[in-house]
């Protein structure tokens, strides 16, 4: 993980314009070409890098920062599928006490006191 804390303010500028391309590659790896090249782990680690990085060098912020978008626009010929049961997501869950959080939502979502 990069050393955030002691970052200089060329190098967040420098790693910021690294991040926008690299994320900008992978949104359009994953949703126009149907070829991710990055796990979800490695992406989520990107974002947060990102993130971090935005929050420490607010001015810093790029026109083009992931932070402003979501994904990327999805090719057309995509097939849309239905889902029978929703799927209930982990978010970005880096952390076990945020794993009993995750725990807490299902047990809202199914109206359950009962153990998982």
């Amino acid at each position: 993980m990069t050393d955030i804390k002691n970052m200089t303010e060329p190098e967040a500028a420098e790693q910021l314009a690294y991040l926008a391309k690299e994320i900008e590659k992978a949104n359009i790896a994953y949703y126009q070409n149907d070829d991710p090249y990055l796990d979800d782990a490695q992406y989520d680690k990107l974002r947060h890098l990102n993130d971090a990085i935005e929050a420490k060098f607010p001015h810093l912020i790029r026109a083009d920062s992931p932070s402003k978008r979501i994904g990327a626009k999805v090719k057309s010929d995509f097939k849309k599928i239905e889902l029978k049961v929703p799927m209930l997501s982990l978010a970005d869950i880096f952390e076990k006490a945020e794993v009993s959080d995750f725990i807490m939502s299902i047990k809202r979502f199914l109206n359950s006191g009962e153990d998982i």
